[in-house]
C-alpha cells in the first residue's frame, strides 16, 4: 500500500478522504487473513499491511493531529461542538496505534511465511483493528471532513496542503506544489 498519490493534496480535505478509503482497503486485507492465516497471499498481504502501519497510518495520524484538527478546531463555531469530535478521534488514534503496535510482530512472522505464536488472539487483534479503523474513518468522513469543506477558507486549504506536501516530502514522496491560486500566494508570501 503506498501513500496517497501527492496531486490530490491540491484538495487536502479529498485527500484525507482518500486515505481513509485506503484505510478501508488495508481493512479488507485485515479481514482476508483474519479468515484464512494461510490463505496463498497472506505473506504479500502482510507485508502490505506492515508498510501501511508503519508508514501511511503514522504520516495520516500526523496531517490530522499536527495541522487538521488544530485548524478545525480555530475555525469552527461553539455550535459546530467540534472539540467533542476531535477528541473521540484523538482517542480512537490512540487505540489504533495501541493496536497497530500489537500487530507488527505476528504481521513480520506472516511475512516471513510462518505463523503467529498465538493464532487465535492475532484473528482477535486483527479483527479488533479492522472494525476500529472503520468505524473511526466512516465517522470522520460524515462528521468533521464536511465540517472543514464548511468553516475552512481557500487559504486555509492552501496551507494545509503545504503541510501535508512537506510531511510526504520528508519521507522522499514526490515533490508537491500547491496550486495556482490566492491560496497558494498567501501561501508564499507567509513563508
Amino acid at each position: 500500500m503506498n501513500i496517497v498519490s501527492t496531486s490530490r493534496l491540491a484538495d487536502p480535505i479529498h485527500l484525507l478522504r482518500a486515505e481513509h478509503a485506503q484505510i478501508r482497503a488495508v481493512c479488507d486485507r485485515l479481514d482476508r487473513l483474519a479468515d484464512d492465516l494461510h490463505h496463498g497471499e497472506a505473506a504479500k498481504d502482510a507485508a502490505s499491511i506492515v508498510e501501511h502501519l508503519t508508514r501511511d497510518l503514522p504520516l495520516h495520524f500526523a496531517d490530522e493531529a499536527g495541522d487538521f484538527f488544530p485548524l478545525l478546531l480555530a475555525r469552527c463555531r461553539p455550535e459546530d461542538a467540534a472539540d467533542e469530535m476531535v477528541e473521540l478521534l484523538r482517542q480512537e488514534h490512540r487505540k489504533l496505534e495501541m493496536l497497530a503496535d500489537a500487530l507488527l510482530g505476528d504481521l513480520a512472522r506472516l511475512t516471513a511465511g510462518r505463523l503467529p505464536e498465538l493464532p487465535l488472539e492475532f484473528v482477535w487483534r486483527l479483527r479488533a483493528f479492522a472494525e476500529c479503523a472503520r468505524r473511526h474513518t466512516a465517522w470522520a468522513d460524515a462528521t468533521v471532513l464536511p465540517l472543514a469543506r464548511l468553516r475552512f477558507s481557500v487559504v486555509d486549504r492552501a496551507l494545509l496542503a503545504h503541510r501535508m506536501a512537506w510531511r510526504r516530502a520528508a519521507l522522499g514522496a514526490a515533490p508537491f506544489v500547491p496550486p495556482a491560486h490566492a491560496g497558494a500566494r498567501a501561501l508564499a508570501l507567509s513563508a
